[in-house]
């Protein structure tokens, strides 16, 4: 893995809030981060909102957490933690965002409505090479909505957007996850091992949130990984805490993991040069795990391997609410398959063919 220049050094040229931490205190912060009152001497752990549990763990890779002044990954060095704030939800960018992705929703619309006039036609039905490329019309569709759709989702839970919070058994939700993903990880030359808890596990979630965090992980994984490779899921509770964690390989020589992994707009040049997306699928992972006061840990495992461990609290501190399954709120996808939408970039076009 490449090794990561020394924090004190980098600490000035980082734009937005950050600073640097040894030994629970703040030992040096840049400007951004003085103005809002961070400065040498700043007790680290009353800045975390969530469960500083996490944190306190944490001796390698890259954390994502929530601190009173804003979402925040921290990179060890040496001993030492670098902060770094992401932008805010007023920044041009998530305006542009949410531009963007309400003019392209009609559009796309109407291009799915189109194809779906095409898929019933009985001519090309009957004929194999126009069903191929309508499925490749489909897949290359199925994308632009899971870009919008990131577009859109990362504009509303950077303003505090929530969907539908309700008490469930977490097992039996992850379960379903599981068993639908083990055929398409399958089907995209990966060797799946998912592994879930036994019994039930009750606690307050967003299943929908929670679907879009698991596919995005899934995604990742299968889209970095080499063909053969195994791609493992696993679900734990510990104490008053449940986690999930991805694992895969990665080729040789990759770190897996870069110190823009967290960043909203920005990707490692050179690994995802061929990949599609927009480089937002690790930002809504790290957003979801927040609107639910958990984390996120992405780091190295064993030889070539990366593993990102979300952990989240059974009954988070949110505000009270009386909700039931029939007021939730529609999902974006419009009754599409989120599984075909999340997993776009990876999977065959044959799986499009048939819409």
């Amino acid at each position: 893995m490449k090794p990561m220049a020394n924090p004190l050094d980098l600490i000035q040229y980082i734009h937005q809030p950050a600073f640097v931490a040894e030994n629970g205190l703040v030992i040096q912060a840049n400007d951004a981060a003085d103005s809002l009152l961070i400065k040498e001497g700043t007790p680290v752990l009353p800045l975390i909102k969530n469960d500083s549990e996490e944190y306190e763990k944490l001796t390698t890779g890259k954390l994502s957490l929530q601190l009173e002044i804003g979402n925040a990954w921290v990179t060890v060095h040496n001993g030492l933690h670098l902060f770094c704030v992401e932008k805010s939800y007023s920044s041009p960018e998530l305006r542009a965002f949410a531009l963007a992705s309400q003019n392209l929703k009609d559009p796309l619309s109407n291009a799915l409505s189109g194809a779906e006039l095409l898929s019933r036609n009985e001519t090309i039905r009957q004929d194999e090479e126009l069903v191929r490329q309508l499925g490749e019309i489909n897949r290359s569709l199925y994308q632009l909505i899971r870009s919008v759709f990131n577009m859109s989702d990362i504009t509303q839970l950077g303003s505090g957007y929530r969907t539908q919070f309700l008490q469930q058994n977490i097992a039996a939700v992850f379960g379903e996850f599981f068993d639908r993903a083990s055929e398409i990880v399958q089907d995209s030359k990966r060797i799946p091992k998912f592994s879930n808890l036994k019994g039930e596990l009750i606690g307050t979630i967003d299943a929908g949130l929670l679907e879009r965090l698991f596919l995005n992980l899934i995604s990742n994984a299968i889209k970095f990984s080499p063909e053969g490779s195994v791609i493992k899921s696993t679900l734990k509770q510990t104490e008053n805490r449940f986690s999930l964690t991805v694992e895969n390989s990665i080729p040789s020589g990759e770190s897996g993991f870069s110190s823009n992994a967290f960043s909203r707009f920005l990707r490692e040049p050179g690994i995802e040069n061929n990949k599609n997306g927009i480089g937002l699928g690790m930002s809504v992972i790290s957003m979801i795990a927040s609107a639910h006061q958990g984390t996120v840990l992405l780091s190295p495992y064993g030889k070539d391997k990366v593993r990102v461990t979300v952990s989240i609290p059974l009954n988070p501190n949110l505000p009270p609410e009386v909700r039931t399954v029939e007021q939730a709120i529609e999902s974006n996808a419009s009754g599409l398959d989120r599984f075909l939408i999340e997993l776009s970039d990876v999977l065959p076009s044959s799986y499009y063919e048939s819409l």
